[in-house]
């Protein structure tokens, strides 16, 4: 049985819009059902296409409590998702419900995403990051001791080598593997590459002994080199360094991450003779937050704001979409 089946009771709930596009595209199917408030909660939507046998021929907009999940640009599409008729196949969302204020400000909650990797980072056409693949990653709302003690799982490369000897994983493990992806992005090779001499295999030690050593430059990806405004390099460059403390209590909290390059692209920026004002969003997930007391899953209806889709594009506070930001 693939691992994308689900268990018989959950498609006796199914419901399925017809082949007519002209018809589908007014059309709804809702699912509402009771939730408990103060929760995060991991919803797992199953299709499977038994009408249609190509690519977008039906598309269309999933939006769970008001809060667009797939839509726009990014329409859920079974056939895309499966690969064939009759395949089955599911998609993860995070929700958050708060009814400590009537949801306007929600709950904080905590989310390490545990395998944060270039790979697990989606860019949109317009250069916005989203994170996916939250099949590793560990919730809760609230550390206590300020970590959660766990059989170590991740990517070589990125791991957080204190989470590997202790096997205590923090909110700052997430930082230790986004200082890898920071100097992937400046270097413009692998995090782990067996084929170059010992002391080069693992991109973080490599390039945190040449910035120690400062010869950080010449690691730079080629066709950077001459284009990135000194300041800018160092504060960038400085900031993955931080990230990649052997202890974690010495890393900057994703937040301050996240400041410190906008201010180097600002920095960029400035030089370039184009700057602009970059958003500020903070450190913290995203708050999905309902009114609390039950929610309604709609397929095809009507929304305004995101909701995270942890299979395939996470979006959350992590990462904060970028001003204008210059692709190469």
């Amino acid at each position: 049985m693939p691992v994308s089946t689900a268990p018989p009771d959950v498609y006796k709930t199914a419901r399925s819009q017809g082949p007519n596009g002209d018809l589908n595209v007014n059309s709804n199917l809702t699912w509402m059902f009771q939730v408990d408030t103060n929760f995060t909660y991991i919803m797992r939507l199953h299709f499977c296409e038994f009408q249609q046998s190509k690519v977008n021929q039906k598309a269309f907009n999933i939006y769970i409590n008001n809060r667009t999940a797939q839509g726009d640009t990014n329409a859920a599409d079974i056939i895309a998702w499966s690969g064939g008729k009759g395949v089955p196949t599911y998609k993860d969302y995070a929700m958050y419900v708060d009814a400590s204020n009537g949801g306007a400000g929600g709950a904080k909650y905590t989310i390490i995403h545990r395998d944060v990797k270039t790979t697990n980072i989606l860019l949109d056409e317009n250069w916005v990051a989203k994170v996916s693949d939250f099949g590793l990653s560990k919730t809760g709302p609230n550390m206590n001791q300020g970590h959660v003690t766990t059989v170590v799982k991740g990517s070589f490369g990125y791991l957080d080598p204190e989470y590997f000897r202790r096997q205590q994983l923090t909110e700052k493990s997430d930082v230790y593997s986004f200082g890898v992806v920071l100097f992937e992005i400046l270097c413009a090779r692998p995090a782990l590459n067996p084929s170059l001499p010992k002391e080069q295999v693992s991109l973080g030690d490599w390039a945190m002994n040449c910035k120690k050593k400062g010869t950080l430059e010449d690691i730079v990806d080629p066709n950077l080199k001459g284009k990135i405004n000194p300041e800018c390099l160092k504060k960038f460059a400085d900031t993955a360094e931080k990230c990649l403390s052997d202890s974690g209590l010495d890393r900057p909290t994703m937040g301050d991450v996240l400041w410190n390059l906008e201010f180097a692209l600002q920095l960029q920026e400035t030089a370039d003779g184009s700057r602009q004002t970059t958003p500020s969003r903070g450190g913290e997930s995203e708050d999905l937050a309902g009114e609390g007391g039950g929610t309604a899953v709609n397929v095809g209806g009507a929304g305004e704001h995101d909701v995270s889709d942890l299979s395939s594009e996470e979006s959350s506070g992590i990462f904060s979409q970028i001003v204008n930001p210059k692709g190469r």
